[in-house]
């Protein structure tokens, strides 16, 4: 903001990703930017932030994701889980809360948020081995089994993308 003779920076109330990720959205639904481009990047950052929670999750780190599995596959089980929610991307955000790098959080909270939505558009019910997926994930990491659970988690992803892009075309 300017001010008299320079600037100044205000200290924000709350940091959010939710402008990124609403203008990356915007782009893809213009065509500006790919669906592929997105995964490839989500792919990435997911990888990351899974080599760093192996290393730098604690176990009150894993419980938490253990939790959120356990609480998604209860809600599944019962018909009531959905893409249309936000809290079937907090797997995501946990692990990137175990890396302990609030910039890992910010980035893997827009990416998760911009595919969530692209899939809410296209159909609101979740692959039947999400939850098969996210538990080998974490067991993975408990490990300490970095590139497995990266591995794992890639190829999920690319089965996401995969799957939007054939709704897309449509």
């Amino acid at each position: 903001m300017g001010g008299r003779g320079g600037f100044f920076i205000r200290k924000p109330t709350a940091i959010s990703s939710d402008g990124f990720a609403q203008t990356v959205q915007d782009m893809v639904s213009l065509g500006q930017v790919s669906i592929a481009d997105v995964t490839e990047a989500r792919i990435e950052l997911m990888g990351v932030a899974i080599r760093l929670a192996s290393v730098r999750g604690t176990e009150e780190d894993f419980d938490a994701i253990d939790a959120d599995i356990r609480h998604h596959t209860e809600l599944f089980r019962t018909g009531g889980g959905s893409r249309n929610t936000k809290s079937v991307i907090e797997f995501y955000r946990l692990i990137a809360r175990a890396t302990h790098n609030a910039v890992i959080v910010m980035m893997v909270d827009a990416l998760s948020e911009i595919i969530r939505t692209l899939l809410a558009r296209v159909d609101p019910q979740p692959r039947k081995d999400l939850m098969q997926v996210r538990r080998k994930v974490l067991a993975l990491m408990r490990a300490r089994d970095a590139e497995g659970a990266a591995k794992a988690m890639a190829l999920h992803l690319r089965r996401v993308n995969d799957y939007l892009e054939s709704e897309y075309e449509k």
